[in-house]
């Protein structure tokens, strides 16, 4: 959980600074297509991440708690303390569920999407393999191998 926080929070800072991980010359043809003004965080990239951010520490929250819970095993003092038990195990589990519902991935991966701001799929409707494999068009419309 560690790792992913660290790998999230360095996606959400590439973002924000608009600096990709990738040289711009590099870039996919997706994404060297739009604009550098339109790969700054929108508003929904910035509720998915808050989102995303949120429900992690509520999470991290909650596995700490259970360590502490546990270095006395079963029979310690704050494994048998129930109001503890419901504010850092039941009470961060269900606002971390509340966060994700609010902030749902699935919706706001949509709407970034709608918005047109990332990549986040091939527009062109080609194949994966007719988009890495040299190709030319027939006359039909098609697509064959150059080979």
């Amino acid at each position: 959980m560690t790792t992913f926080s660290y790998f999230m929070a360095e996606y959400a800072w590439r973002r924000a600074a608009d600096r990709p991980f990738r040289k711009p010359e590099m870039l996919s043809y997706t994404e060297s297509a739009t604009p550098p003004s339109h790969r700054v965080l929108t508003s929904h990239m910035k509720q998915l991440i808050i989102g995303i951010c949120v429900s992690t520490v509520l999470i991290y929250i909650r596995s700490v708690y259970r360590v502490i819970e546990f270095a006395d095993g079963f029979n310690g003092s704050i494994a048998h303390t129930q109001v503890l038990f419901n504010v850092f195990d039941g009470a961060m589990v269900t606002l971390a569920m509340y966060t994700l519902n609010a902030f749902h991935p699935g919706v706001l991966l949509k709407k970034t999407a709608a918005d047109a701001a990332y990549a986040l799929a091939d527009r062109s409707g080609a194949s994966f393999s007719q988009r890495t494999s040299p190709t030319v068009q027939t006359s039909f419309g098609g697509f064959r191998d150059s080979k």
